[in-house]
Protein backbone atom coordinates (compact mmCIF):
# COMPACT_ATOMS: atom_id res chain seq x y z
CA UNK A 1 0.00 0.00 0.00
CA UNK A 2 1.34 3.65 -1.35
CA UNK A 3 1.75 6.28 1.92
CA UNK A 4 1.06 9.61 1.95
CA UNK A 5 5.00 10.29 1.49
CA UNK A 6 5.43 8.37 -1.44
CA UNK A 7 2.02 9.62 -3.21
CA UNK A 8 3.39 13.07 -2.64
CA UNK A 9 6.74 12.05 -4.35
CA UNK A 10 4.77 10.82 -7.00
CA UNK A 11 2.94 13.70 -7.50
CA UNK A 12 5.89 16.22 -7.25
CA UNK A 13 7.43 13.97 -9.61
CA UNK A 14 4.86 14.38 -11.73
CA UNK A 15 4.51 17.83 -11.71
CA UNK A 16 8.19 18.51 -12.15
CA UNK A 17 8.01 16.72 -15.08
CA UNK A 18 5.06 19.22 -16.67
CA UNK A 19 7.45 21.87 -15.65
CA UNK A 20 5.09 23.44 -13.13
CA UNK A 21 5.75 24.87 -9.93
CA UNK A 22 3.51 24.08 -6.79
CA UNK A 23 2.36 28.14 -7.41
CA UNK A 24 1.54 26.96 -10.96
CA UNK A 25 -0.11 24.30 -10.04
CA UNK A 26 -2.14 25.76 -7.43
CA UNK A 27 -3.53 28.29 -9.81
CA UNK A 28 -4.79 25.86 -11.91
CA UNK A 29 -6.10 23.15 -9.69
CA UNK A 30 -7.43 25.92 -7.28
CA UNK A 31 -5.47 23.89 -4.54
CA UNK A 32 -3.51 25.78 -2.11
CA UNK A 33 0.31 26.08 -2.61
CA UNK A 34 0.35 24.99 1.37
CA UNK A 35 -1.79 22.34 0.58
CA UNK A 36 0.30 21.16 -2.49
CA UNK A 37 3.26 21.74 -0.16
CA UNK A 38 2.21 19.47 2.61
CA UNK A 39 0.45 16.66 -0.01
CA UNK A 40 4.08 17.00 -1.89
CA UNK A 41 6.26 16.39 1.39
CA UNK A 42 3.55 13.50 2.77
CA UNK A 43 2.12 15.52 5.40
CA UNK A 44 -1.36 15.56 4.48
CA UNK A 45 -3.79 13.44 3.39
CA UNK A 46 -5.86 14.75 0.22
CA UNK A 47 -9.49 14.07 -0.94
CA UNK A 48 -10.21 11.98 -3.63
CA UNK A 49 -11.44 14.82 -5.21
CA UNK A 50 -8.71 17.06 -4.63
CA UNK A 51 -5.89 14.07 -5.87
CA UNK A 52 -8.40 13.87 -8.90
CA UNK A 53 -8.43 17.33 -9.99
CA UNK A 54 -4.34 17.61 -9.83
CA UNK A 55 -4.06 14.53 -11.71
CA UNK A 56 -6.18 15.79 -14.36
CA UNK A 57 -4.06 18.95 -14.15
CA UNK A 58 -1.33 16.96 -14.69
CA UNK A 59 -3.03 15.28 -18.16
CA UNK A 60 -2.48 11.61 -16.18
CA UNK A 61 -5.18 9.24 -15.30
CA UNK A 62 -6.18 9.35 -11.57
CA UNK A 63 -4.50 5.70 -10.91
CA UNK A 64 -1.52 6.77 -11.73
CA UNK A 65 -1.06 8.68 -8.76
CA UNK A 66 -0.87 5.48 -6.49
CA UNK A 67 1.43 3.06 -9.45
CA UNK A 68 4.67 2.59 -9.90
CA UNK A 69 5.60 3.81 -13.30
CA UNK A 70 6.93 0.80 -15.48
CA UNK A 71 8.82 1.51 -18.73
CA UNK A 72 6.93 -0.32 -21.12
CA UNK A 73 10.25 -1.58 -23.11
CA UNK A 74 10.71 -3.34 -19.58
CA UNK A 75 6.82 -5.16 -19.62
CA UNK A 76 7.88 -6.90 -22.88
CA UNK A 77 9.98 -9.83 -23.76
CA UNK A 78 10.59 -10.98 -27.38
CA UNK A 79 11.22 -14.19 -28.26
CA UNK A 80 14.58 -14.14 -29.16
CA UNK A 81 15.43 -12.58 -25.42
CA UNK A 82 13.70 -14.91 -23.37
CA UNK A 83 15.75 -16.93 -21.15
CA UNK A 84 16.23 -20.49 -21.44
CA UNK A 85 16.84 -23.60 -18.89
CA UNK A 86 19.26 -25.76 -20.51
CA UNK A 87 19.23 -29.66 -19.41
CA UNK A 88 21.38 -31.60 -21.67
CA UNK A 89 19.24 -34.23 -21.55
CA UNK A 90 16.27 -32.98 -22.56
CA UNK A 91 18.27 -30.86 -25.40
CA UNK A 92 19.07 -34.23 -26.88
CA UNK A 93 15.77 -35.20 -26.96
CA UNK A 94 14.94 -32.10 -28.59
CA UNK A 95 12.75 -30.50 -26.37
CA UNK A 96 13.65 -26.94 -24.86
CA UNK A 97 12.27 -25.56 -21.79
CA UNK A 98 11.21 -21.56 -21.47
CA UNK A 99 11.73 -20.19 -17.94
CA UNK A 100 8.04 -18.91 -18.44
CA UNK A 101 6.79 -22.15 -18.35
CA UNK A 102 5.87 -22.80 -21.74
CA UNK A 103 7.01 -26.00 -23.68
CA UNK A 104 8.26 -26.60 -27.12
CA UNK A 105 9.16 -28.55 -29.20
CA UNK A 106 12.56 -28.04 -31.02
Amino acid sequence: MMDNLELGQTIAKLRKNKNYTIKQLSEITNVTSSMLSQIERGLSSPSLNTLRVIADALDVPLFSLFTEFVPTKDLITRANSRKKNHIPIIEQLGIFIIVSGFKRLH
